[in-house]
């Protein structure tokens, strides 16, 4: 929160709680925390402002992280091979979490589903 405050970045979070293993969150904390930094330090340039939105919502077998920015989005070369890409997957890895990216000129998002929940 403090980081993205410092840079006059809205940071909105919807959470329906849910249970995850402990080596399952850890993976997801480390990719929102991943794709916030990121978000922050890259996806706002020029600009003054900007919203972060993450949310979680979950049922009984599944769960759905997703953190989008309306920031400039992502370019080509970042949206497949980057290595911030790699360090994404294998967070998404260590969550058994699917990975999708989406990113126009109207911002980025990130959706990781987590299945089989205890």
């Amino acid at each position: 929160e403090a980081l993205a405050l410092e840079n006059g970045i809205e940071l909105r979070v919807t959470v329906t709680p849910c249970k995850l293993a402990r080596d399952r969150a850890s993976g997801i904390g480390l990719l929102i925390n991943e794709v916030v930094t990121n978000a922050v330090k890259h996806a706002f340039k020029g600009r003054e402002s900007g919203i972060i939105a993450i949310s979680l919502t979950a049922d009984e077998t599944e769960a759905v992280v997703s953190i989008e920015d309306n920031g400039i989005g992502l370019p080509e070369d970042i949206r497949d091979g980057a290595q911030g890409r790699l360090f994404l997957n294998a967070f998404a890895a260590t969550a058994k979490a699917e990975l999708d990216c989406q990113s126009s000129s109207a911002g980025t998002r990130y959706i990781a589903t987590l299945r089989e929940l205890p």
